[in-house]
């Protein structure tokens, strides 16, 4: 596998890991921060969910598969609360964690009897 992609002004090839950077910075500079909003406030937003959510755990114990995708689902609510407009995809994504959560929480279940 190649670790350059692409030539720069110079000629001489740039490495993935650049392209990658800068993909990266026009993304979380421009689209995503008009569909998502400010990111600092939405992982604050996030953040404080899930505190709320393990303050008030332990019932049952939940596994790290578990808790990923619950923390998935946090984020895309986060969006949801903080962000400028309507995005369908953060509906679709959170709707796909949950699931995932519960797929998990079940075959633990299932698999301990």
């Amino acid at each position: 596998m190649s670790s350059v992609v692409g030539a720069k002004k110079d000629n001489t090839l740039e490495p993935i890991r650049v392209n990658i950077l800068l993909e990266a910075a026009d993304l979380t500079g421009s689209v995503r921060e008009q569909d998502y909003g400010d990111p600092s406030q939405n992982l604050r937003c996030a953040a404080e969910l899930k505190l709320v959510f393990r303050k008030h755990c332990g019932k049952r114990p939940i596994s790290s598969g578990e808790q990923e995708a619950i923390d998935r689902c946090f984020e895309k609510l986060a969006r949801v609360a903080t962000g400028p407009i309507v995005k369908r995809d953060n509906y679709i994504d959170l709707a796909g964690y949950a699931a995932i959560a519960g797929e998990i929480a079940e075959n633990i279940i299932l698999n301990s009897k």
